[in-house]
């Protein structure tokens, strides 16, 4: 997963569940929990994120800050017009396909015998 689209999925699982640990993170995001812990921590450092320490052993709660509602925000908006491009791209793709398509029926068609 790219780094920007490791961030996105972290801060909205965040926003889902701020008491999720990273290593349910990790499972749900289908990563390392080291890859999780190093991506909250430059979250952190950005200011996108703030821990909160529940007092419970080693348990943390995670807050999405302003700055990463923005960043969030952001994200969605890169990753909303990169996937219509892709859209475009694949749409482009099948058009032409379609055509191929076309062409080869009208030859099979007009290399039968009667």
């Amino acid at each position: 997963m790219p780094p920007e689209e490791l961030r996105y999925a972290l801060l909205k699982a965040i926003q889902a569940s701020p008491e999720t640990s990273q290593r349910s993170l990790a499972r749900a995001l289908g990563v390392s929990v080291g890859r999780v812990n190093a991506g909250l921590q430059q979250l952190v450092e950005r200011g996108l994120v703030v821990v909160t320490e529940l007092g419970q052993g080693r348990r943390q709660r995670y807050s999405i800050s302003r700055l990463g509602l923005l960043e969030k925000s952001a994200l969605a908006t890169v990753f909303i017009r990169r996937k219509e491009q892709q859209r475009q791209q694949l749409q482009d793709e099948i058009t032409q396909l379609e055509a191929d398509l076309a062409e080869s029926r009208q030859h099979v068609g007009l290399c039968r015998n009667p």
